[in-house]
């Protein structure tokens, strides 16, 4: 399956860092990318935290775009399953007048072949 990434501007990308300020949103997002995908409770047990911490956490990493949730029926009622979008996050600390001819790299190279 080929990488899905994203990239976000640190100027207007605070709802993708707010989701990665915590270590403890990061490791569910670990979690998620390295068993798939995993409801509440299993990720509550794998981490050792309570369910509510990481109910808290879901939230506020679902509202950063970084993982998608499904409500799946179960033995009795419901449960939420999460699963990561993003294999790679990638944070741009560019400005907006920044100018892209920078980003161009010249070559010379002969034609032909000369002895």
């Amino acid at each position: 399956m080929k990488p899905n990434f994203l990239t976000v501007s640190a100027g207007t990308g605070s709802l993708v860092l707010r989701g990665l300020a915590s270590p403890i949103r990061v490791n569910i997002l670990q979690l998620l990318h390295d068993r798939g995908k995993l409801n509440v409770n299993e990720i509550s047990a794998a981490l050792s935290l309570p369910q509510s911490t990481v109910a808290v956490n879901i939230l506020t990493l679902e509202e950063a775009g970084l993982i998608e949730t499904s409500s799946v029926r179960a033995t009795k009622g419901n449960q939420k399953v999460c699963s990561a979008k993003y294999d790679e996050i990638i944070v741009r600390f560019d400005t907006a007048e920044k100018d892209t001819r920078n980003n161009q790299i010249e070559v010379a190279m002969p034609l032909g072949l000369y002895t």
